[in-house]
């Protein structure tokens, strides 16, 4: 699950150099929001 979250600091961090700030404040509320929900579905099966 870590390595999820991690996963998609990566995914932020890749929004901010490809785009700049303003395509990354749009982009990582949904990569942080998607993120959490997977791990909390998956914190549920274990």
């Amino acid at each position: 699950m870590a390595a999820l979250l991690v996963h998609a600091g990566s995914k932020c961090a890749v929004a901010l150099a490809s785009g700049g700030w303003r395509y990354a404040l749009a982009v990582a509320p949904g990569i942080v929001a998607h993120t959490l929900a997977f791990v909390g579905v998956m914190s549920l099966q274990a």
